[in-house]
């Protein structure tokens, strides 16, 4: 069931999607007067930006739309109006969070116990799909993909966006689908190799 679009929305997506337009034109021409330079650095600049706006023009939903006034390329995470919800919206984790996560560094999230850092982390390679009684509103792209994007499945998301927990901590599964899921995430769908595998796992942490 696709969510309604309101008017408001929908011509702001008509904006941005011309903008992004003439960004990339802009964009092109200047890649055109740097090819007779050795400026090599710049170029790669110049590549990296056309393929970030390409993807943000491509969108089709006007609902994952990014909605600020640009969209800073040294970011590799970019979060507007963040919020997030537990026990179907009785308790407001996250608040309108507005964030930019650079690439190749080091970000820390630092604060209380229970202030909303896990939840923020577990948001961004969205492991709460696997939670009962979430609802979120708000964008949290990834190197300019929204990530509830149809073109960027949860699973080639995490791929790609890891997690190392403090303490193992398994989803909220069953024992063979916790062990499963990493196999099935590999591709692999045959079910009594899965089955096997399962089995054999299992027996080796004397669990079976």
């Amino acid at each position: 069931m696709h969510k309604k679009i309101d008017p408001q929305t929908k011509e702001l997506y008509l904006q941005k999607k011309g903008e992004y337009k003439e960004k990339i034109k802009e964009l092109v021409q200047k890649k055109k007067e740097l090819l007779s330079t050795d400026n090599k650095d710049e170029l790669i600049k110049i590549n990296e930006k056309i393929k970030r706006y390409k993807i943000l023009y491509k969108n089709k939903d006007p609902n994952l739309i990014h909605f600020k006034d640009d969209y800073n390329f040294d970011n590799i995470f970019e979060i507007d109006n963040y919020n997030l919800w537990y026990s179907n919206k009785a308790k407001h984790a996250l608040k309108d969070i507005n964030l930019g996560i650079k690439k190749n560094k080091v970000t820390a999230l630092i604060g209380p116990s229970g202030c909303g850092k896990s939840t923020f982390i577990r948001s961004l390679n969205r492991m709460h799909d696997l939670t009962d009684g979430v609802s979120k509103t708000g964008s949290i792209f990834f190197l300019s993909k929204n990530i509830y994007s149809k073109t960027l499945p949860e699973l080639e998301l995490r791929s790609k966006v890891g997690m190392v927990f403090q303490k193992p901590t398994p989803f909220s599964l069953s024992i063979y689908e916790n062990i499963a899921y990493a196999l099935k995430s590999h591709g692999i769908k045959d079910k009594i190799k899965i089955d096997q595998i399962v089995k054999e796992s299992l027996e080796g942490a004397a669990l079976w």
